[in-house]
């Protein structure tokens, strides 16, 4: 079938967990070291899409957009890619993702902007 076109709302979470540990030695005096964590859950809300561009052929996209100063300054994560249906049960996507995350609260700073393509395999129930 082609021409399919499928669209889903999503709304979540995600959650983040960062552990930094830096140690130095000195020479005749003894070692620093400071090691800290934090963990942090953002609202996320955004949406799939879906278009059958054959029998087995897919494009799809995804977007979440989240953060809004509730944790987080601002949160993303985007995904677009074709999907092959080898089987009912069984499919690999190769697409690009891109994720942003901006958070600053009480004296710590991280910022992420990670971008990559990817090669995945699905199995489905």
């Amino acid at each position: 079938m082609t021409g399919g076109f499928q669209a889903q709302v999503l709304a979540g979470g995600r959650f983040w967990y960062i552990d930094e540990q830096f140690t130095a030695q000195r020479h005749l005096l003894s070692d620093i070291s400071m090691q800290e964590h934090r963990n942090w859950l953002d609202p996320m809300v955004g949406g799939t899409m879906s278009y059958a561009l054959s029998r087995r052929w897919s494009a799809q996209a995804i977007g979440m957009l989240g953060g809004f100063h509730v944790t987080a300054t601002l949160a993303a994560d985007v995904f677009a890619g074709i999907r092959y249906d080898f089987t009912s049960w069984c499919s690999s996507t190769l697409g690009y993702r891109y994720v942003y995350e901006q958070y600053d609260r009480n004296d710590f700073t991280y910022r992420l902007q990670a971008y990559a393509a990817m090669l995945g395999i699905g199995f489905h129930l």
